[in-house]
């Protein structure tokens, strides 16, 4: 995912940022918008929240249920 130099930053490059699919570059733009932005700040913890509830479900065996 290429994030230009546009100035909007959207809720999937938010996400990118949290699977780690983003170039360096990209990667320092969100996390500059991130840093600016408390409504930014707020959904990146929410995601990273959620991301790590999904990684103990399937470590816990989850997924089996």
């Amino acid at each position: 995912m290429k994030i230009t130099t546009r100035q909007t930053i959207t809720d999937f490059d938010i996400q990118a940022l949290v699977d780690n699919e983003l170039g360096w570059e990209e990667e320092k733009s969100v996390r500059a918008h991130i840093e600016s932005d408390p409504d930014a700040r707020h959904r990146y913890e929410e995601l990273i929240r959620q991301k790590r509830l999904l990684l103990e479900w399937w470590a816990s065996g989850g997924f089996a249920h």
